[in-house]
């Protein structure tokens, strides 16, 4: 996966590019022009993972995560995370 970031005061976005890693299942849905279900999907996704990204971004960071957003996109494929950290102790 290609991912860039931004660190900038309270806020760290990750911004991923998971195109290398796409699963096959994606593919045929977005071929199928079914891209409501790849969107569907990884939305619940990241609702699954969401404590555990939390958790990851915490020990990398430091720091205490208040709030975790994210959105992605077919077409570009693009990923980007919003995590809105707590003051630096």
């Amino acid at each position: 996966m290609n991912t860039s970031q931004i660190m900038s005061g309270c806020c760290w976005f990750p911004l991923m590019n998971p195109i290398t890693r796409r699963p096959e299942v994606e593919k045929t849905m977005i071929e199928l022009e079914r891209q409501t279900v790849v969107k569907e999907t990884r939305s619940a996704f990241q609702t699954a993972m969401q404590q555990k990204f939390i958790a990851e971004v915490h020990r990398l960071t430091g720091r205490n995560v208040l709030t975790f957003i994210s959105n992605h996109h077919v077409g570009p494929d693009l990923e980007v995370g919003l995590f809105v950290l707590a003051p630096a102790a």
